[in-house]
């Protein structure tokens, strides 16, 4: 079934499934649409996607290089245009089986794709939010060749008065 919230006057979210026990997502995106109009965006799990009986023009998989490729192929089937958003520079795809007959699977269809086509088909984000810019100047160096910037939001952002950064032994 779909739930929703309405975010602002001008759009309206679903949330397709009630598979959750967080308490935030059971009050803020459960409700009924099914007497409304057809929602502005609808948000899913790939596999409760799976289950929607729907076509949409734009689906946007958020954290792709973490989605195996056989998930990433439920929003391929249902949209006009196909977005994979993600890094893979960071996590793969999870898989419970480390055996060399499952490999393949453990590369996402966004580094697929990208092995393929290299920078014909992304666009590398090159402003980040997520973290103090002491603690992004080395991943920016190894991963991105120095060209990420950090965002005025967040660059100098602390716990308390601790450092951004600490190093502790242990044994």
């Amino acid at each position: 079934s779909l739930h929703h919230t309405a975010m602002n006057e001008d759009m309206e979210v679903v949330r397709h499934g009630s598979n959750t026990k967080n308490r935030v997502v059971k009050e803020q995106y459960m409700g009924d649409t099914s007497r409304g109009p057809r929602p502005d965006v609808v948000v899913s799990t790939m596999s409760a996607a799976a289950t929607l009986d729907t076509k949409f023009d734009v689906a946007v998989v958020d954290e792709a290089t973490q989605a195996s490729q056989p998930s990433s192929l439920i929003p391929l089937t249902m949209a006009k245009k196909t977005i994979l958003a993600g890094d893979h520079k960071q996590l793969p795809p999870y898989s419970s089986s480390e055996n060399s007959e499952s490999e393949e699977m453990h590369e996402s269809l966004f580094e697929y794709l990208m092995d393929i086509y290299d920078n014909n088909v992304s666009v590398r984000l090159n402003r980040q939010y997520r973290m103090n810019d002491e603690i992004a100047r080395f991943p920016n160096e190894e991963f991105y060749d120095g060209s990420l910037t950090t965002d005025s939001s967040c660059q100098d952002n602390c716990v308390g008065d601790l450092s951004p950064m600490a190093a502790f032994h242990v044994e």
